[in-house]
């Protein structure tokens, strides 16, 4: 996907070495050993998915589908990079509804658990300006942890572009 994208790898462009950089996810072991736990492995989430959409389909709650013919377009045109990412980028829209499948699930709920948990820590050690650097998929739940569970009130919405599709050629 990176390649087909002409993305960046999240890894190579962020220094995370930074001192005001806090490490707020599960570490690798952790993540595994829950996952294997609970019985999930990414294919059994991407098949939750799989079924949330199907049945969303049925219940014609989905968004538009990729448009076959517009997939072939992209993955043969000059500029596929930037006409994928167009495609892919119709379907953020919904991400909330998308990422309720994970629900529950460790990539989701236990990882956020652990930014919440980080979150707390850094603020007991007198930290003041906090930012939880997560994907989109994430916030939902995380909204819910910081404004139902934990009585923070939104003051605000401040949208960053954080992918930028230039015209194409």
């Amino acid at each position: 996907m990176q390649d087909a994208l002409a993305l960046e790898y999240q890894l190579d462009r962020i220094d995370y070495s930074r001192k005001n950089f806090i490490h707020a996810d599960l570490d690798a072991e952790t993540f595994e050993k829950m996952q294997a736990d609970r019985g999930e492995s990414m294919l059994t989430l991407m098949l939750r998915q799989i079924i949330q959409e199907m049945t969303a389909r049925n219940r014609e709650e989905a968004a538009a589908t990729m448009d076959p013919v517009e997939l072939l377009d992209a993955l043969l045109s000059e500029d596929s990079a930037r006409k994928l990412k167009l495609l892919v980028a119709r379907s953020f829209d919904d991400v909330d509804r998308q990422m309720s499948a994970l629900e529950g699930t460790v990539l989701m709920t236990e990882r956020n658990k652990a930014a919440v948990r980080a979150m707390k820590a850094a603020i007991a050690d007198g930290k003041k300006n906090l930012a939880i650097f997560y994907g989109a998929g994430h916030m939902a739940d995380l909204d819910e942890r910081l404004v139902e569970m934990m009585d923070y009130r939104r003051t605000g919405i401040e949208w960053v572009t954080a992918w930028d599709i230039p015209a194409g050629r």
